[in-house]
């Protein structure tokens, strides 16, 4: 991927010239931005999330939103604006599940379930680790890190470069994804 399809199609100019713009009250080249990716963003978070087509605009729009102020503030540098953006989404989404009471305020440990004294079969093994595998690269990682290496949600946020309750968050999505594809398996079996 080329560093201006990472930007939003910008080059380095365009984005130095779109935070000016923004920093003076102006907003023609932002608004270009977001109709231009919109329809990208608002597609995956409907189809990764499963949301409907007014929730999924609405995380959408309330990222941009934010990503605006930021930009404004200075907070948003030139790198990737499309990662950047996609983080923004993410969190947005949390954000719309918490409120809808769907996703717990704590974290909740696997030993704390009472899952570990579980004798299993060999073949229940093997569909974890198949689901574990299915799972993307920095799910995978995450996950290693904070159950099997025992790193804490702040050393975490710190390698990642992101809060503690961020990684909270992510630790929780990625142990729902493999839990749902560790239980799609096991139907299936």
């Amino acid at each position: 991927m080329s560093n201006q399809q990472k930007n939003w199609g910008l080059s380095t100019t365009d984005f130095q010239l779109l935070q000016e713009e923004i920093a003076q009250g102006g907003e023609t080249r932002f608004q270009q931005v977001f109709k231009q990716n919109y329809p990208r963003y608002c597609n995956y978070i409907r189809s990764e999330m499963n949301l409907s087509y007014d929730d999924a605009s609405d995380v959408t729009v309330e990222a941009f939103i934010k990503i605006h102020r930021f930009i404004r503030e200075g907070r948003v540098s030139y790198g990737n604006l499309d990662a950047y953006s996609m983080q923004a989404i993410r969190n947005e989404y949390l954000m719309l599940l918490r409120k809808r009471k769907q996703l717990p305020e704590s974290d909740v440990e696997v030993n704390q379930l009472d899952l570990l004294d579980e004798e299993y079969d060999e073949s229940t093994l093997q569909q974890f680790e198949q689901a574990f595998g299915r799972l993307g690269e920095d799910c995978r990682s995450l996950l290693q890190q904070h159950y099997f290496q025992k790193m804490s949600h702040r050393d975490i946020g710190t390698a990642l470069n992101i809060s503690e309750d961020a990684s909270k968050t992510r630790t929780k999505v990625c142990r729902n994804k493999l839990r749902d594809i560790f239980q799609s398996l096991l139907n299936a079996a």
